[in-house]
């Protein structure tokens, strides 16, 4: 197999592991729109209903992006392997432990950045929401929105700088 054809295939993979493992985040998130609803009252009905659609759209982007990294996979590998030249029968380079790296170093920062996203949305609609509950609440979803902010630069960094990576692992770690 050449560096794309490895490339594509971990991405397809985390695609399909993307959206079976994060299905049931959008799934309990769409059963919260009764329970919203019920919470703010008929005169503060509309905020449950836009509380609950903002997030089902924060649980529904990891499965969707699951399905995006399969589809677009291609694309994705040729973003990953730029620089690369495209395998051909007569210009077929070994697969090296540094390229094996670069792939999954990417990938797994891809994989960071798209559970991150959803899990940002989600924070920020549950911050939203909590007008009405005490300052605790407040403060603890804010801190877990910090972190998921954090976690989306180091998966973007990961997939972005993944060579600088490389590089720093084979320098200061073997």
């Amino acid at each position: 197999m050449s560096k794309r054809e490895i490339c594509r295939l971990v991405i397809q993979l985390m695609g399909v592991y993307l959206f079976v493992s994060h299905l049931g985040a959008f799934l309990s998130s769409a059963g919260t729109m009764g329970v919203m609803m019920a919470q703010f009252g008929e005169d503060n009905a509309w905020w449950g209903v836009a509380g609950s659609i903002i997030m089902m759209a924060g649980g529904l982007m990891s499965p969707v992006f699951g399905v995006l990294l399969v589809v677009y996979s291609g694309k994705i590998t040729s973003l990953v392997m730029r620089g690369d030249d495209v395998c051909s029968a007569e210009n077929l380079t070994p697969v090296t432990r540094s390229d094996i790296m670069g792939i999954v170093v990417a990938c797994i920062g891809l994989y960071v950045a798209v559970s991150a996203l959803g899990k940002v949305i989600y924070y920020l609609s549950t911050n939203i929401m909590l007008h009405m509950t005490s300052e605790r609440s407040k403060i603890f979803q804010l801190s877990m929105l910090i972190g998921e902010v954090v976690k989306l630069c180091v998966g973007l960094w990961l997939f972005a700088g993944y060579r600088a990576f490389v590089r720093f692992w084979d320098r200061r770690i073997n």
